[in-house]
């Protein structure tokens, strides 16, 4: 049976893009399998071209609630495709309304996982910097900064991707109407990369500073350029932000 793996575009994105872009998949005969490297990658199993409707979700913290939520829903008619608490993915052949239609429960339903994130990656960029100022050295050490500062942009950017809906949601319940999804989609790409770029512009100052010596001409134009682009990419959708309202 012939599997084939494909790139998640990020949940704290645009979910409802990823998932429009599995259901095409599965009319094609590619069916959602599982998720593989922490949520990094779908994995496609090939089969019978089929209407498949998917939808995200998050679930309570309560495991009982949890466990009621996912019953109710199996009884709805959806499947559970796979749960990596909270954030699951539902399946089903019947076309049905979507699980979540209004911004206030989309809200509810994204602050503890923007939250779960945000924590994270707090505590990943302490250790980050004790690291670096601890004055160990070695392939090793090297090694875990370098996984340990992969995952801390992943979460950084995951809890950033969510705070922007979260703001955009807000907006569309005071506005009483639906922001577009490319311009939805924009603003929290450009908010997202502008908050990783000035980020990682203030760990580079701080590597500098550690390193205690003169750094190439280049580096610094680099840095320079960095610093730039997150805050043209800020002001960027800030405007949008102001536009709608």
């Amino acid at each position: 049976m012939k599997k084939k793996w494909i790139i998640a575009q990020g949940l704290a994105f645009e979910e409802e893009q990823e998932k429009l872009r599995l259901e095409k998949l599965a009319q094609e005969g590619w069916l959602f399998e599982k998720i593989a490297l922490s949520g990094l990658c779908w994995v496609l199993v090939q089969g019978e071209p089929q209407f498949r409707q998917y939808e995200f979700d998050y679930l309570p913290a309560d495991q009982t609630e949890q466990q009621e939520y996912l019953q109710w829903m199996e009884e709805a008619g959806w499947h559970l495709a796979f749960c990596q608490s909270p954030i699951a993915l539902f399946w089903t052949t019947e076309k049905q309304p979507p699980v979540h239609t209004d911004a206030a429960t989309k809200l509810a339903s994204y602050a503890p996982i923007k939250r779960q994130f945000k924590n994270i990656s707090v505590i990943l960029g302490l250790l980050l910097i004790g690291l670096l100022i601890s004055g160990l050295k070695g392939k090793g050490i090297a090694l875990i900064y370098v996984i340990g500062l992969v995952f801390f942009v992943m979460t950084m950017m995951s809890a950033s991707g969510y705070a922007i809906r979260m703001q955009l949601l807000q907006r569309q319940l005071q506005l009483q109407e639906k922001i577009q999804p490319q311009l939805r989609k924009q603003i929290i790409l450009c908010t997202t990369f502008a908050h990783l770029l000035l980020i990682l512009t203030a760990l580079y100052l701080m590597m500098i500073a550690y390193a205690q010596k003169a750094m190439p001409v280049g580096l610094w134009v680099l840095i320079a350029l960095q610093f730039s682009a997150g805050v043209v990419l800020k002001l960027i959708s800030w405007k949008q932000l102001k536009d709608l309202g």
